[in-house]
């Protein structure tokens, strides 16, 4: 496995080439099988406007259907199409409403009131 750059720049425009591609990186294998519980927490960072290639991987390895998946996402602008396409990834799966948690650099937008109403939720 090959560690992406330090260089931000570098990052963006490797992840915008990654999702255009479809691109499934390879991932570690998880010490628990999600295949096992009836509930997965999904959380993920938005890649252009989806989530990013490695959930992408672990949706594709995991069988999750008739599985509630609860997505959360980060990202820096727009969560995009992010819940739309964890549903066609996971069409036998019952999907919560997903958590957007958006930051601005380091600083969190999303108020933090918004975040444990959705964990109280779940």
């Amino acid at each position: 496995m090959v560690p992406y750059s330090e260089n931000y720049d570098v990052v963006v425009d490797q992840g915008q080439d990654e999702v255009k591609r479809g691109f499934m990186p390879e991932i570690l294998p998880l010490e628990v099988n999600p295949e096992e519980y009836d509930t997965v927490f999904l959380g993920m960072p938005v890649w252009w406007y989806t989530y990013a290639p490695a959930v992408k991987t672990f949706l594709a390895q995991y069988k999750l259907a008739g599985k509630t998946i609860l997505p959360f996402a980060t990202n820096g602008g727009w969560i995009g199409h992010t819940a739309k396409d964890i549903k066609v990834a996971c069409p036998d799966s019952e999907i919560g409403e997903i958590l957007n948690v958006r930051f601005d650099g380091a600083r969190l937008v999303t108020p933090e009131k918004r975040i444990l109403e959705w964990i109280k939720k779940v």
